[in-house]
């Protein structure tokens, strides 16, 4: 029992950690955003035009930008909001019962959000794909190849979902015992 206690604590204090965080890295995409009207743009763009076959501007940079970060924020809302549901079902794990219906539903609420980070990632890589010139979409066809990758389904993810989903009903079926027991004594 003293060892479970110990990885409940550094599990806890793990999960903590990564709020946290997350909380940071959200403060720090919001000062991104913030500041990306006024970063210039022009340099990169520049530097990126040496690049044979590639016509880009400094609005065009602009508009990657926001997409990608407005894209990376939404991701990571999901994940922050991931983390803090964890933290609740262990937490109420270390105080002796796991098996409550507010686990359940924040067991359900964690495979919904990872469908949405899953969700998000494509249509990450969607929107820079669709806002890029055509010079740059041609040349993330011929030479990045892996990009195009993140448009194809999480399969593997959503079997991850998938068995969330059960673990969910799973405890929710615990639960529901537990109440049938206490109701027979």
């Amino acid at each position: 029992m003293p060892n479970e206690q110990k990885l409940f604590a550094v599990t806890r204090w793990a999960l903590q950690l990564a709020v946290i965080s997350s909380a940071v890295l959200m403060a720090g995409i919001v000062c991104g955003a913030a500041y990306l009207p006024f970063f210039d743009s022009a340099d990169v763009a520049e530097s990126l035009a040496r690049d044979p076959g590639i016509a880009i501007t400094g609005a065009d940079i602009t508009r990657l930008g926001l997409v990608a970060l407005s894209g990376f924020m939404a991701m990571l809302i999901c994940v922050f909001l991931i983390l803090r549901a964890v933290l609740r079902v262990v937490i109420s794990a270390s105080l002796g019962d796991p098996f409550v219906a507010k686990n359940a539903d924040d067991i359900v609420r964690i495979a919904w959000l990872l469908l949405g980070v899953s969700v998000w990632k494509m249509l990450i890589a969607l929107g820079i794909y669709a806002v890029s010139p055509d010079s740059v979409r041609v040349y993330m066809r011929t030479t990045h190849e892996h990009f195009l990758g993140d448009l194809d389904f999480p399969f593997a993810g959503l079997f991850g979902v998938l068995l969330i989903f059960v673990l969910a009903r799973i405890f929710r079926r615990g639960t529901e015992m537990r109440a049938e027991l206490e109701a027979t004594v």
